[in-house]
């Protein structure tokens, strides 16, 4: 079963885009020197540390409050499926 893109994903890639940015230059400013990095966020590959979200905030314009609020869907939604979920563990006591 091929991995959705997760919203946080979807949401960086569409404000670097707007922003007119290649994903070589953000990885510049983040620190990377292969655009490789940025695209495996953007792809749902791996996920974001703190620090560079941080900067990608500064390089996009993004408010912390909109950022906050994507990733609260993303949450949400991993913890739908956990609970959703059939196979369920049973917990030993």
């Amino acid at each position: 079963m091929r991995r959705q893109r997760s919203e946080l994903a979807n949401f960086l890639r569409t404000q670097r885009i707007k922003k007119g940015l290649s994903q070589k230059r953000v990885a510049a400013a983040l620190g990377y020197s292969s655009a490789q990095y940025v695209s495996n966020i953007e792809r749902g590959v791996c996920s974001v540390p703190i620090k560079a979200l941080r900067k990608m905030c500064i390089l996009y314009g993004i408010k912390r409050e909109h950022l906050i609020a994507v990733m609260l869907i993303d949450a949400r939604a991993r913890l739908e499926n956990v609970l959703n979920s059939k196979s369920v563990r049973k917990v030993k006591r």
